[in-house]
């Protein structure tokens, strides 16, 4: 019965326009999606012959097949580990685009454990994929480290030296070193 529902479905949906917004067609600033025509001259609208068909009820999927894929499963979105566990085991899962990459490894490795596999993604390769993607952003962290840690050395040599530190100096120049670093003190006091 189901299969024979599946089969009414796909001839429903190869005989189902594509709804757009009313005058997408024209106008490239409008969206293709589609928007309720609410002009009050609108021969969409209105149900004019000869003017673009409007979404109505007929035009929607049986209700046993709602939410289905093509063959006959319930679709299941998972966007986190509790989702993936409480999966059944004849449902089409279907991963989030909206879960990043390290939940979504996580997510893949328990989906491997419990043996399922989505049908949104090929889990061998995404895995590899992100494995280089990891390794890849690892090996930058670790030359941005290096040549922030060049900089602070750098800039360590450069800093100007303490009193002590500069005993070729003249008398008078350790007495200016000495009131500016007094001042610098009673400045934060303040």
């Amino acid at each position: 019965m189901i299969q024979k529902l599946i089969e009414q479905k796909r001839k429903l949906k190869s005989k189902k326009p594509n709804f757009i917004k009313q005058d997408a067609h024209k106008k490239k600033r409008l969206d293709k999606n589609w928007r309720r025509p609410r002009g009050i001259d609108s021969k969409i609208r209105l149900s004019f012959r000869g003017y673009r068909r409007k979404v109505k009820v007929g035009y929607g999927t049986p209700g046993v097949l709602r939410n289905k894929d093509s063959q006959g499963r319930t679709v299941k979105i998972i966007r986190n580990l509790q989702d993936l566990e409480k999966s059944e085991a004849g449902e089409a899962l279907v991963m989030s685009s909206g879960v990043g990459i390290r939940k979504r490894a996580a997510i893949i490795e328990k989906a491997l454990k419990l043996k399922q596999s989505f049908v949104n993604l090929d889990v061998n390769t995404y895995l590899e994929e992100m494995k280089k993607k990891f390794e890849k952003r690892k090996a930058e962290r670790i030359k941005l480290q290096q040549s922030k840690d060049k900089k602070q050395k750098t800039a360590e040599e450069k800093k100007p030296k303490t009193i002590e530190e500069k005993v070729e100096l003249s008398d008078d120049e350790k007495k200016k070193l000495e009131k500016e670093e007094k001042d610098k003190v009673l400045r934060q006091g303040i």
